[in-house]
């Protein structure tokens, strides 16, 4: 297991000293996007250290974020050989109702994120249109 972790700013990173532990049972890998001089760790986005992450058979990446970082890192990994249905997508929303009645929370696909997730398969909705 391995967890790729991005942030803009070390402010920005939550779990912090949880991410010492879990670095004792999996490997973790955290990067910066825009880390202050004081920073010793990674620079740069997620989609910058995939090469880190060994993809062999039987991988599969469970992605959360905001819609524009996740179809990124989605369509890396697709491209470095990992099959979309085995790339997941957390695409949580401000759901109103919850039942989905309302249909706020609907995704490209007409997907209910509130009944229907709120993780999806990249095999099962359009990534391009996650992504507008």
């Amino acid at each position: 297991i391995t967890l790729l972790y991005g942030a803009r700013f070390v402010e920005d990173l939550v779990y912090r000293d949880e991410l010492r532990g879990w670095a004792e049972k999996i490997n973790v890998i955290v990067t910066l996007s825009k880390p202050s001089e004081k920073w010793n760790g990674l620079k740069g986005r997620v989609t910058d250290h995939l090469g880190a992450i060994n993809l062999g058979k039987g991988s599969l990446a469970v992605i959360c974020g905001s819609p524009a970082v996740m179809v990124s890192v989605a369509q890396s990994l697709i491209g470095k050989g990992l099959d979309r249905r085995d790339v997941y997508l957390s695409m949580e929303r401000h759901m109103k109702c919850g039942i989905g009645k309302c249909a706020r929370c609907m995704i490209p696909g007409g997907f209910l994120v509130c009944k229907d997730g709120p993780v999806f398969s990249a095999g099962e909705i359009s990534l391009e249109e996650v992504g507008e």
